[in-house]
């Protein structure tokens, strides 16, 4: 790694280069082998090359000459359905725009920029070509391509692509690609263009663990008792907060046990398991002392944050510069009981709720509500999905340790096992997932000690919120849920 890190940087990234590109994904990928090797402290760049290598910044391999006046004429009289060859509808209209800010900039100087570009790379347009090579016709003027529903490939599809992704590294060397972003707390970060449709570290999707471990019968009141749906299961779920996998002590972090009558989802029952870390305020021993054995409905639910990733490699996980690191975020959790407070009728009021009326504006009143805790929280995993429409390299999505978390622990992905690993290269993360004809259970488990040591050292506890969702064919249905609450 040391050796090739270095030979890239010097193409891609060394001031002194004289064979660098412009194609955004050879850079994309560069900077980030680069970067892996950065991080694994296999290869050094000082403070200078290190800050310039940060914002993608490389030596231009030749002066951009921008589009002439005669190809800006052609893209702006063009129809927008109706774009000169060989640039598409869809292609003008929705994938070369996501380069920037549509709002900064106008879009048909992009596309002018885009179909100068190609030119320059030897496209032409050939009027009456006669092609005896079946092969070569089909490519000319498009076919479909076998494994990738969908897609249609064609000669100047091909030269659109290479003119796309050379105006995109032409846009990152200046800042200008729409690839920086924040969050709520101002961290910057890296997105990667969605146009990248192929991860490059090809991932083993074989890591689940195929086993059901959910073993009630959810259905298994409905052949005698016609209120079936009104029995709970929620509790049956807890057990099951804690299991041994593979010799180790693992906590659940997402749950869910599905069980039908047939194809169709007429006639269902469901649990759901989702978690939340809160931080441990002046109110969370009460909360300790009321939560348990109430049951609750569906209204008091609370909204799972789960941090969010795509365009990232898998390989990318936890130490890349795609990884953006969630916010703390409020959750209100409900105590069971009624409180009586005081307001004063507002706006919202008076437009939605029935009964008030402009008079009524500012006037005090008394209503009763839930009683509910407010605490920090944030999230415990992140939803990663990686999309492609490749029938060879497919498309998948799961739940992942929390960027944040991931962070602290010094979690690893390991592509070659599609398994996440921790500091000493240990599996501290399972997935279970099995389908069997009507039945389904799916699970989400990190290593306790290691759960243990981040919500110990970060003043945590991990809240279970277990909901439940029973129906059947004439609209009869049971909606309960329930809250339990860990702590090491």
């Amino acid at each position: 790694m040391p050796e090739f890190a270095n030979q890239l940087y010097n193409l891609q990234f060394a001031t002194s280069s004289s064979h660098s590109v412009y194609n955004y994904i050879v850079t994309d990928s560069i900077k980030h082998l680069v970067d892996l090797a950065l991080a694994k402290s296999v290869f050094n760049l000082n403070a200078d090359d290190k800050k310039k290598l940060d914002i993608y910044e490389f030596k231009a391999p030749y002066e951009w000459i921008p589009p002439d006046q005669t190809q800006i004429d052609l893209i702006n009289s063009s129809h927008e359905t109706s774009w000169p060859e060989p640039i598409g509808m869809d292609f003008g209209i929705y994938t070369i725009p996501r380069l920037v800010n549509i709002e900064e900039r106008d879009t048909r100087e992009l596309i002018a920029h885009v179909y100068k570009r190609i030119f320059e790379f030897g496209y032409r347009q050939r009027e009456n070509l006669e092609i005896l090579d079946d092969r070569f016709r089909d490519f000319y003027y498009g076919h479909d391509v076998y494994g990738f529903e969908g897609k249609v490939d064609r000669l100047g599809k091909k030269y659109s692509w290479k003119g796309f992704f050379d105006y995109a590294g032409f846009l990152l060397r200046k800042g200008e690609l729409d690839v920086f972003k924040s969050n709520e707390k101002e961290e910057h970060f890296y997105d990667r263009l969605s146009d990248v449709d192929i991860d490059i570290c090809l991932p083993n999707l074989n890591y689940k663990l195929p086993i059901r471990i959910y073993h009630e019968d959810l259905l298994g009141k409905r052949d005698h008792d016609p209120e079936w749906y009104r029995e709970v299961f929620i509790d049956s779920m807890a057990p099951l907060f804690e299991h041994y996998l593979k010799g180790d002590q693992y906590t659940m972090l997402h749950g869910f046990a599905e069980q039908r009558v047939n194809n169709e989802y007429k006639i269902r029952s469901f649990l759901m398991a989702e978690t939340f870390l809160i931080e441990k305020n002046s109110k969370f021993e009460q909360l300790k002392q009321i939560l348990p054995g109430q049951t609750f409905n569906w209204d008091s639910d609370l909204h799972s944050s789960k941090d969010h990733l795509s365009s990232a490699y898998f390989g990318e996980l936890y130490w890349a510069d795609n990884m953006p690191r969630s916010s703390l975020y409020e959750v209100l959790i409900p105590t069971g009981k009624m409180i009586n407070i005081k307001r004063r009728i507002g706006r919202e009021d008076i437009f939605v709720v029935d009964g008030s009326s402009i008079e009524d504006w500012g006037k005090l009143i008394e209503e009763s509500r839930p009683e509910k805790l407010r605490f920090n929280s944030e999230p415990t995993l992140v939803e990663y999905l990686w999309e492609s429409d490749s029938v060879f390299f497919k498309g998948y999505s799961e739940y992942y340790p929390s960027i944040k978390m991931g962070k602290y622990l010094n979690l690893k992905s390991d592509p070659s096992s599609g398994m996440i690993l921790d500091s000493t290269l240990k599996e501290c993360f399972q997935c279970i997932d099995l389908k069997e004809k009507y039945f389904q259970n799916s699970f989400n488990y990190i290593r306790s000690d290691l759960l243990k040591k981040y919500m110990q050292e970060n003043n945590l506890a991990l809240l279970y919120q277990v909901k439940q969702h029973s129906y059947d064919e004439n609209f009869l249905h049971n909606r309960s849920m329930k809250f339990f609450i860990k702590d090491f």
